[in-house]
C-alpha cells in the first residue's frame, strides 16, 4: 500500500518524466517526452530515477519536503535540454545520470528507518491522502452543483434566446417579404421606365438616322455636282491646253517650214554658205599655231573660189543686195556655236572631225547648186 502511495506521489510531482514510463507514448507532446519514448536507454534511466527517488523519499528525515522541492527544481532545469534539438538525448542522458547518482547518495546517506517509523509515515501519508481525497470530493461536488445551476440558467437563457431568435426570425422574414415586395414593385417600375426610355431612345435614334441619311444624301448630291463641275473644268482646261499645244505645234511647224523655206531660198543658202566658210576659215587659221593641219591651203583656196561662185549665183538668183549684212549675221550666229567657240580648246582628233564635217557640208551645198563635177584628169 505504501508503494502505491509513493508511486502516486511520484506521478504527481514528476508529471513529465514519470508518465513517460507509465502512459502511452503516442500521447507524448513535449520534446523531452518524445526523446524519452524514442530512446530505450533514456526510458530505462527514467525507470531507474523513479526507483531511487522512492528510496530517497523513504530515507529523508523531513517527510521528503526538501527532496520534493529539489526534484521540482531539477525537473524545471530539464527545459534547457528541450531547447537543444540536436543534442537533446545527450543532455537528458547526462542530467539523468547525475540525478540518479545524487538520489543514490541521498538514499544511502541516512540509515534506514525502523518499522515503527515506516508504519507511522505510512499512516500519516494515508491520512493526508484520505483528507486530500475528501477535500477533492467536496470540491468536485460544489463544482458539480455550481455547474448544474449554471446549466439550468444557461438552459433558461437559451430557451429565452431561442424564443427571441424565433421572434426575430419571424420579424426578419416579414421584413424581408415586405422588402422583396417593395423591391419587386421598384424593379417593375424601373423596368417599365427603362423600356419607355429605350423606346424613346430608339425613336430619337431613328429620327437622327433618318436626318443623317438625308444629310449624307445631300452631301452625295453636292459632291456629285462638285465632281461634275470639276470634271467640266478639267475638261475645259484640257481642251484649252490641247488647243494651246495645237497652236504651239502649228506655230512651231510654221516656223520650221518658214526656216526650211528660208534655208532653201537664195538668201538662206548664202547665209549658210557664209557660216560654213567662216567656220572652215577658222579651221584653216588655227592650224598656223599647231603642228597638225585641219584644212590644207589647197582646200581653202578651192573653197574661196567656190564661195565666189556661190555668192554670184545666189545674189543673181535672189536679187540679194545686202551681202555685207548677211556676212555679219553669219558671224554673229557662229559666235554662239559651241563647236566654233571651243575649236581651239578641243583635242586634235575632235577638231579634225568637226572641220572635216563642215567641209563635207560645204561640198554638198556646192554640188547641190552647180552639180557634181567630174573627177580631174590625172596621169
Amino acid at each position: 500500500m505504501k508503494k502505491m502511495l509513493l508511486a502516486s506521489l511520484l506521478t504527481t510531482l514528476t508529471p513529465t518524466l514519470a508518465s513517460a514510463a507509465r502512459f502511452d507514448c503516442n500521447k507524448a507532446s513535449t520534446p523531452n517526452e518524445k526523446a524519452i519514448c524514442g530512446d530505450q536507454a533514456l526510458s530505462q534511466l527514467d525507470n531507474d530515477l523513479a526507483i531511487y527517488y522512492k528510496r530517497a523519499l523513504i530515507a529523508s528525515r523531513d517527510n521528503g519536503a526538501s527532496l520534493k522541492n529539489d526534484q521540482k527544481a531539477w525537473l524545471s532545469g530539464l527545459k534547457t535540454c528541450a531547447q537543444q534539438s540536436d543534442t537533446i538525448r545527450i543532455c537528458l542522458t547526462a542530467a539523468y545520470q547525475d540525478r540518479i547518482a545524487f538520489l543514490k547518495s541521498a538514499a544511502t546517506a541516512v540509515a534506514p528507518a525502523s518499522p515503527e517509523q515506516m508504519q507511522r509515515a505510512h499512516q500519516d501519508e494515508r491520512a493526508r491522502y484520505i483528507q486530500e481525497a475528501e477535500q477533492d470530493r467536496q470540491r468536485r461536488q460544489a463544482e458539480w452543483a455550481e455547474r448544474a445551476r449554471q446549466n439550468e440558467e444557461e438552459s433558461k437563457a437559451l430557451k429565452e434566446a431561442r424564443a427571441a431568435e424565433q421572434a426575430e426570425r419571424v420579424k426578419y422574414a416579414e421584413e424581408q417579404r415586405i422588402k422583396q415586395n417593395r423591391e419587386e414593385e421598384e424593379r417593375t417600375a424601373h423596368e417599365e421606365e427603362r423600356k419607355a426610355k429605350e423606346e424613346e431612345t430608339a425613336r430619337q435614334l431613328r429620327i437622327q438616322l433618318e436626318a443623317e441619311r438625308e444629310r449624307l444624301a445631300q452631301v452625295q448630291r453636292e459632291m456629285e455636282e462638285a465632281r461634275k463641275v470639276q470634271q467640266a473644268e478639267e475638261q475645259r482646261r484640257y481642251e484649252e491646253k490641247k488647243h494651246e499645244e495645237q497652236l504651239a505645234f502649228e506655230q512651231k511647224k510654221k516656223e520650221e517650214q518658214e526656216r526650211e523655206k528660208y534655208a532653201k531660198s537664195p538668201e538662206g543658202q548664202l547665209l549658210s554658205a557664209y557660216r560654213e566658210y567662216q567656220f572652215v576659215q577658222k579651221c584653216y587659221e588655227i592650224r598656223l599655231g599647231y603642228r597638225y593641219i585641219y584644212v590644207t591651203e589647197d582646200q581653202f583656196t578651192k573653197m574661196k573660189k567656190e564661195a565666189q561662185d556661190i555668192e554670184k549665183k545666189l545674189v543673181k538668183d535672189g536679187s540679194i543686195t545686202d551681202i555685207n549684212g548677211l556676212w555679219k549675221r553669219a558671224a554673229e550666229e557662229l559666235s554662239g556655236n559651241l563647236y566654233y567657240k571651243s575649236l581651239e580648246l578641243s583635242d586634235i582628233n575632235s577638231a579634225r572631225d568637226v572641220c572635216t564635217g563642215v567641209l563635207y557640208a560645204w561640198n554638198s551645198r556646192y554640188e547641190g547648186l552647180f552639180g557634181k563635177k567630174p573627177p580631174a584628169k590625172s596621169f
